[in-house]
């Protein structure tokens, strides 16, 4: 008798599809939101992990694998039970409390995301439903029809979630983002109203903005955060409104300028550029981007010119089309204008940047992030300065001996 044949191991199937581990993680954080309407937290480091056997999978990412490969669970040939997440009463208590704080700063509309974010956290989190029948009694997979009351609440959520996002907790807010594109998305598939449905696809163009960055910018989830922006791009597209799609593009651009890729960011800001868009602040934002890019780059002739441009357009702030777009000002921009003087070797940059640091830290909350790497450019420009002094200092000594 032959031997009974091998199910197929998770390399094995990967290396069928010429996948890189890379590739497959972005394309199980894709297929997550685009089959299941989750989110997936995954990475090249973990699919190397599952393939040598040293770290467990869960039962979701098994079934993920198994969908993504187009075979059955068993077939993935994986050994032992599937993996569940401990839990710790601890994290647990401050999940619940971030949530009922989160529920509480976006007021009476949050009833629209409220079930969905308590069902989330239940799916995750929580081992018994009695403590999720303790703080919401009504079945949370119960989902109304939308109405435009619903699609008001939508709407004034999208502006409380900008609020919220300077002082909430970036993993429960992002919970209720992701609820609210759920909703959205599941209103669109029925939706036939057309004017219905452009505040239906604007709304979520808008929310999927604000997920993206708190994947990326706060929980560090790239993979996740371009899959929101690219959401928020076709659907700019599909409105036909070019200053959204520059903001969703813009963000892209953004997320390479983090990740060290500055020639996929002047590609995606180039794409930007395409875009007829008459909003001051965000062609200002755009350019700081692009300067910003070049400069890190060492293109310091191609920087100045792009933040001349970003100088000369945003004259008038408060001219902007987009109302809800505060990610650029004149303080944002003073801090751009240091850095690429920064970047160039310019002594001018140290005073630049100590005046732009005083404009960011009256933003408070808002500048947060902006007036921590202004106040890092700051130091490195101060120190520059102090080692060309030094040096300069020792030169003249040294000569006058």
């Amino acid at each position: 008798m032959s031997a009974s044949p091998t199910p197929p191991r998770l390399r094995e199937l990967r290396m069928a599809q010429g996948w890189t581990q890379e590739e497959v993680a972005e394309r199980l954080v894709q297929l997550a939101w685009t089959r299941f309407h989750q989110q997936a937290a995954v990475n090249a480091d973990m699919v190397g992990k599952w393939e040598r056997g040293s770290k467990g999978i869960s039962l979701r990412y098994r079934k993920l694998l198994a969908a993504l490969f187009r075979v059955t669970i068993d077939q993935l040939g994986l050994d032992g039970p599937a993996e569940h997440p401990a839990h710790d009463d601890e994290s647990l208590v401050a999940i619940l409390d971030n949530a009922a704080e989160l529920l509480n700063q976006l007021g009476g509309a949050a009833h629209v995301v409220r079930p969905q974010v308590l069902a989330a956290l239940s799916d995750e989190m929580l081992s018994r439903r009695s403590l999720l029948a303790i703080l919401d009694p009504t079945p949370p997979t119960t989902r109304s029809a939308p109405t435009d009351t619903t699609l008001a609440d939508l709407e004034t959520l999208a502006a409380q979630y900008e609020t919220a996002y300077h002082t909430a907790a970036p993993a429960a807010l992002l919970t209720a983002v992701a609820a609210q594109l759920r909703i959205t998305t599941d209103a669109l598939r029925t939706e036939q109203s057309a004017g219905a449905r452009q505040r239906y696809l604007r709304n979520r163009t808008r929310v999927a903005i604000l997920a993206g960055r708190l994947a990326g910018d706060d929980l560090g989830n790239v993979m996740a955060a371009r899959a929101y922006f690219a959401q928020a791009t076709d659907d700019a597209h599909q409105l036909g409104d070019q200053a959204l799609a520059a903001i969703a593009t813009g963000y892209t651009a953004q997320l390479a300028i983090h990740e060290g890729q500055p020639a996929a960011a002047l590609a995606h800001l180039r794409a930007a550029a395409t875009l007829a868009v008459a909003d001051p602040v965000i062609k200002s934002w755009l350019a700081c981007l692009e300067a910003t890019t070049h400069a890190d780059a060492g293109s310091h002739p191609a920087a100045r010119s792009a933040i001349d441009r970003a100088q000369a357009t945003l004259v008038k702030p408060s001219a902007g089309i987009v109302p809800w777009f505060t990610d650029h000002d004149a303080a944002r921009l003073a801090a751009a204008i240091g850095h690429v003087l920064l970047r160039a070797g310019d002594a001018a940059a140290a005073q630049h940047l100590a005046d732009a640091a005083t404009q960011l830290d009256h933003l408070g909350p808002a500048g947060r992030r902006r007036h921590i790497l202004c106040l890092i450019d700051q130091a490195e420009a101060e120190l520059a300065v102090r080692h060309t002094n030094l040096t300069s200092a020792k030169i003249t000594s040294g000569s006058g001996r």
